[in-house]
């Protein structure tokens, strides 16, 4: 019985030493798949927030496994968040706000990281079919897991993303894949710093990674249908 209980105590500090679970994660799998697209959502979101995508995209993409995974760490107030946000719009580039965010978002990548390994494994999907999009601080998931992943997947879109930087912890030196990159953002967006996308793009430039922007115009801090179209098309293309 002893020597039970040992196991299970072993066996219990292995899983929760590590932050690498999602809090839960919705999936919508299709016969033989050969494709995948991870949908992360924003703060004090879920997955089931966003799973909605599925009716909207399954139609055009009838062979893609739609996983939508929720964020490890709870949101203050309610939800769950991908990292700590200690400010909004402007204020968010600010060096000492960003350092915490981004040294945040670090400490929860892995769990990214994990998720295309297992989609890869379980479902013999090549990692370059394997595509990852996120909203808001989903958004800059998405990307920051694209370009520090491994194995390099196939395309990254980000809706209304928290702006990509540099940091002491993020240096261009851990860039290491360089998948395609599609940035969406309205020009009404109150939430993050209104020149989010091209602090991104500069950012990707500057390390020789090629992004596509789309600037929509009156479109505030949502997915709108204009949104989704330009992300269609650039799955497709």
């Amino acid at each position: 019985m002893k020597k039970i209980i040992k196991i299970f105590l072993a066996l219990f500090f292995m899983l929760y030493s590590t932050k690498s679970f999602c809090s839960e994660l919705i999936s919508h799998i299709p016969e033989n798949p050969n494709k995948a697209l991870i949908m992360l959502h924003g703060w004090h979101q879920s997955g089931r927030g966003v799973s909605w995508l599925t009716d909207r995209l399954k139609k055009d993409f009838p062979n893609t496994a739609f996983y939508y995974p929720t964020a490890p760490d709870n949101a203050p107030g309610g939800g769950y968040q991908w990292f700590v946000i200690p400010g909004f719009g402007s204020s968010m580039s600010e060096e000492k706000i960003y350092g915490k965010m981004m040294s945040s978002a670090l400490d929860n990548v892995e769990v990214l990281y994990d998720l295309i390994d297992d989609i890869h494994k379980t479902q013999n999907i090549d990692y370059e079919n394997i595509h990852i999009a996120g909203f808001s601080q989903g958004g800059f998931m998405a990307i920051l897991a694209g370009l520090t992943n491994n194995e390099q997947i196939g395309k990254v879109i980000s809706f209304s993303g928290v702006p990509i930087l540099f940091t002491k912890d993020f240096k261009n030196k851990d860039i290491i894949s360089k998948p395609e990159i599609l940035i969406i953002q309205g020009d009404n967006d109150q939430v993050i710093p209104i020149n989010s996308f091209s602090l991104t793009e500069q950012t990707l430039k500057s390390v020789n990674v090629p992004s596509t922007v789309k600037l929509i115009k009156n479109m505030p801090h949502i997915i709108n249908s204009q949104a989704l179209d330009y992300f269609i098309e650039f799955l497709k293309n």
